[in-house]
C-alpha cells in the first residue's frame, strides 16, 4: 500500500468514523479499536465524501451536540453523532502526517494542502491536542516500522495499519480527552477557559462586595514606616538626589504611612485582586514643601497629600480624598 493510497484510504472512512465515550458521546474507545475496526472502516468507504461536506457535517454535529438537553437521549444521540465526526477528522489528519510524521517539513504541506482545500479541516487539531495528537501519530508509525520522525513511511498493507491503530488506541484516547475538553470549551483552549472562568468569578465576586457608593470596600488597612526605596521600588531609582535625600531624612525621622487596601475587584488582568491608596499617616514630613518642590517626576503621584489617621470606607472615596488633597495643594 503506498503512501499515496494510505492517504486516499484513510480519507475515504475518515468522514463517518466514530461513536465515542470519554467525554463528547460518552464514547469508548474500543469501539473504533475492537474487532469491529476493519467492518467498520470497510463499510465507510463507500459513503466518502469530500472536504467540504466533512466540514459541514462536523458543523451540524456540533450545533445539534450543544443544542440538546443534556442528559437526555436526544444528547446521547447528538453526542454520538459528533463523536463521529471528530473521529473522522482525527483519521484524515492521521492520513496526512502518518507518512513522515509530525515535524516543521509535514506541517508545511499540510499547510501548502488547507490552502489549496478551502482551508483547515474544521480548524485543524484543537490546540490543547497537539502535542498528544503527535504523539499518537509518532505511536502508529512505530507500531508500522517507522520508529523516527520524518522517516518515510509506506505501509503495505491495510491489515497492519488497523493493527497500528489498535496497539495505539491508550494514546489516541489520551488526545481524545484533551480534544474534547476543549469542544466542551466552545473551542478556547484551556488556559484561556480557565482565565474567563478565573475573570467570571472574580467579577460575580467584586460584585457581590460592592459598597453602597459603588466602590470596593476596605479590606485592610496598615500602618507601615515610611520606606521609599520598597514603597516606590519601581520609581525611585528616576528620584534627583535632592529628592532622595528629603525622603531619607524623612524616613529617618520616623514617618509613617497608611495604606489602605480595598476589595476584592477585577484587575486589569481580569483577575481577583485588591487595590491600594497610601496616605501619610497622622502627620506629614517637616520637609513636605520641599518634598513636593524636589519630586519632579512625580514619585509620590499616588500618594495622598493628606494625612490621615483612618483609611476612608471605599477605593472610591479614596480616590476623591487623593484628588481633593491634590488639587487643594494646587
Amino acid at each position: 500500500m503506498t503512501t499515496r493510497f494510505l492517504s486516499a484510504f484513510l480519507l475515504m472512512f475518515s468522514v463517518d468514523l466514530m461513536a465515542a465515550e470519554v467525554w463528547i458521546g460518552r464514547p469508548s474507545s474500543s469501539y473504533y479499536f475492537g474487532q469491529n475496526l476493519g467492518q467498520v472502516m470497510a463499510s465507510q468507504q463507500n459513503a466518502a465524501r469530500s472536504k467540504g461536506e466533512a466540514q459541514a457535517r462536523i458543523a451540524q454535529a456540533r450545533q445539534a451536540f450543544f443544542a440538546a438537553k443534556p442528559n437526555t437521549p436526544e444528547n446521547e444521540a447528538a453526542g454520538r453523532n459528533f463523536a463521529d465526526a471528530l473521529f473522522g477528522k482525527d483519521i484524515f489528519y492521521l492520513s496526512l502526517y502518518v507518512a513522515e510524521g509530525v515535524n516543521e517539513k509535514s506541517a508545511r504541506r499540510v499547510h501548502g494542502l488547507d490552502l489549496f482545500t478551502g482551508g483547515p479541516l474544521d480548524g485543524g487539531i484543537p490546540s490543547d491536542g497537539w502535542f498528544a495528537f503527535a504523539t499518537w501519530v509518532d505511536g502508529v508509525r512505530a507500531s508500522l516500522g517507522a520508529p523516527t520522525n520524518g522517516q518515510l513511511l509506506i505501509v503495505s498493507s491495510p491489515d497492519k495499519l488497523l493493527q497500528a491503530l489498535r496497539d495505539n488506541q491508550k494514546l489516541y484516547e489520551k488526545y481524545r480527552i484533551k480534544r474534547d475538553r476543549q469542544e466542551l470549551n466552545h473551542g478556547k483552549s484551556q488556559d484561556e477557559a480557565d482565565r474567563w472562568a478565573e475573570y467570571a468569578r472574580a467579577k460575580e465576586e467584586a460584585a457581590k462586595a460592592r459598597a453602597p457608593d459603588g466602590g470596593a470596600p476596605l479590606h485592610k488597612s496598615e500602618i507601615k514606616p515610611f520606606a521609599p526605596e520598597v514603597q516606590f521600588a519601581k520609581s525611585y531609582y528616576l528620584a534627583s538626589s535632592e529628592l532622595r535625600t528629603l525622603l531619607a531624612q524623612s524616613a529617618s525621622s520616623g514617618q509613617r504611612m497608611l495604606h489602605c487596601s480595598y476589595g476584592p475587584l477585577v484587575t486589569w488582568e481580569g483577575k481577583r485582586g485588591f487595590d491600594e491608596y497610601i496616605f501619610w499617616y497622622e502627620q506629614r514630613p517637616l520637609t513636605f514643601m520641599d518634598i513636593v518642590r524636589a519630586d519632579n517626576k512625580k514619585i509620590l503621584m499616588f500618594v495622598s497629600n493628606d494625612a490621615i489617621r483612618e483609611c476612608p470606607p471605599t477605593d472610591k472615596s479614596a480616590k476623591e480624598q487623593r484628588m481633593a488633597s491634590r488639587l487643594d495643594a494646587n
